[in-house]
């Protein structure tokens, strides 16, 4: 771009230059004078392509980290480079599983080098090919022709049987799944999610579901409904959508509220195993704090599972952890404690509540505080009898004497009446009333 701009620049000023010295009038010196500019600005046009824009762009390249946060405020995902420099762990597709796997094999077979030749996509694509026989590499390669405008309709029989094989990623890698279409993503992961074990449906979700996933949202801002749909299919395996897509979204550092909330979603209407969830819930909460983070343990503790006290323990800790920070935490963290106190109040012990209850002094929203701070008091602790009453104590009003019984001066059926002064508690004469 910047090559171009200067181009047109100059070649601007050549016509403007050349039209004035001909409106003027002017003589063949000037022509030459002129023609020599040309050549001058053609010059410095090509020094212009000369220099290195990769080394312009690294003098006004910012910090990774800084590079990362403005990335992640603004809404889209960082790039590879920003996650290498920051520290970020880059996710794994099929083709880099299958490069690896690739090389590893090279390495073996040359002991003598110290380094094997490192290899394209299309190289290893071609060795893939030569590997395997000639009609197997033929047949899926027609199937991924198909797969690429698939959109309804039965798979062919040789793709269903692909979870059966002992090479299935090196077979799936031949169907070319970052080509699919989406309608073909949401009927392979029916197929897989419901032929392979727990653990070879993770190594699935995790090296195609995934990538898919977050590259539409980042794409189209949305997800396709095909693409909701086989998320929703991979729920058929909590354990491997758990390993396979949330934990990794919330490990890699550049998960954006938009992809949080199109998965929350889905776990918030999908019923799943407390075990699964549990465990999930634990991962997530040994993480360090991040606004998606606080909107999976909001969603998740808001599906009222009966967790263990370990995985309660955990999450407190994960809330005191913000206590260290000077800044007041967003919204979305105080929402996620409003949520854990209105459902596990009542599983906390004492200590943990005095915690909890410093905490909201540091850390308050003028909205939101009051509401967790009324949940804590209204509860009994762990260690108390679940069978006794709840006495609500607030810190903030004093205790207020009940008010007297009014005793009626008439009489009522089957009552003597009383007479016309009497006395009550205090000593205080009451009139009679008058008829």
């Amino acid at each position: 771009m910047v090559k171009e701009a200067a181009k047109e620049v100059k070649k601007s000023k050549r016509l403007e230059n050349r039209f004035s010295a001909i409106m003027e009038g002017g003589d063949a010196d000037e022509e030459e004078e002129l023609a020599e500019s040309d050549v001058e600005e053609e010059e410095e046009v090509e020094e212009i392509d000369d220099l290195d824009m990769d080394e312009l762009a690294q003098g006004m390249a910012m910090d990774p980290e800084d590079a990362r946060m403005f990335a992640l405020f603004s809404g889209r995902k960082p790039s590879a480079a920003t996650l290498s420099g920051s520290g970020g762990d880059v996710m794994k597709s099929l083709n880099d599983v299958i490069l690896e796997k690739i090389m590893q094999h090279e390495r073996k077979v040359v002991q003598g080098q110290v380094d094997a030749k490192e290899l394209t996509k299309e190289e290893a694509f071609e060795k893939v090919r030569a590997s395997l026989n000639p009609k197997v590499v033929e047949a899926y390669t027609l199937i991924a022709k198909l797969l690429k405008h698939y959109s309804s309709g039965k798979l062919p029989k040789a793709f269903n049987i692909i979870p059966a094989l002992s090479n299935w990623e090196e077979i799936l890698w031949l169907t070319r799944p970052d080509e699919w279409s989406p309608a073909a993503v949401r009927a392979a992961t029916r197929v897989f999610a419901s032929n392979l074990n727990h653990h070879l449906a993770q190594r699935y979700f995790t090296l195609v579901l995934y990538p898919r996933v977050r590259e539409n949202i980042d794409m189209h801002k949305k997800l396709n409904w095909h693409l909701y749909m086989a998320l929703k299919k991979s729920l058929w395996k909590p354990d491997a959508f758990y390993k396979g897509i949330l934990l990794p979204l919330c490990e890699s550092g550049d998960c954006t509220l938009k992809e949080a909330t199109i998965i929350a979603s889905l776990i918030k209407k999908v019923s799943i195993p407390a075990a699964h969830s549990a465990v999930a819930l634990y991962k997530i909460a040994q993480m360090p704090y991040s606004g998606p983070n606080a909107l999976f343990i909001g969603v998740l503790l808001n599906k009222k599972y009966a967790l263990p006290y370990e995985v309660v323990d955990s999450i407190v800790e994960h809330f005191m952890r913000i206590r260290e920070e000077k800044e007041t935490p967003p919204v979305l963290w105080h929402q996620a404690l409003l949520v854990f106190a209105q459902r596990y109040k009542n599983e906390l012990t004492g200590e943990q509540k005095d915690q909890l209850k410093s905490l909201i002094r540091q850390h308050t929203h003028h909205l939101i505080t009051p509401e967790i701070r009324r949940e804590m008091l209204a509860s009994r602790n762990r260690e108390d009898d679940p069978n006794a009453p709840i006495q609500y104590q607030d810190e903030t009003t004093k205790k207020r004497k009940p008010k007297k019984e009014i005793k009626p001066s008439f009489a009522l059926p089957g009552q003597v009446p009383s007479s016309h002064h009497d006395v009550d508690e205090d000593g205080d004469e009451d009139n009679a009333m008058e008829e």
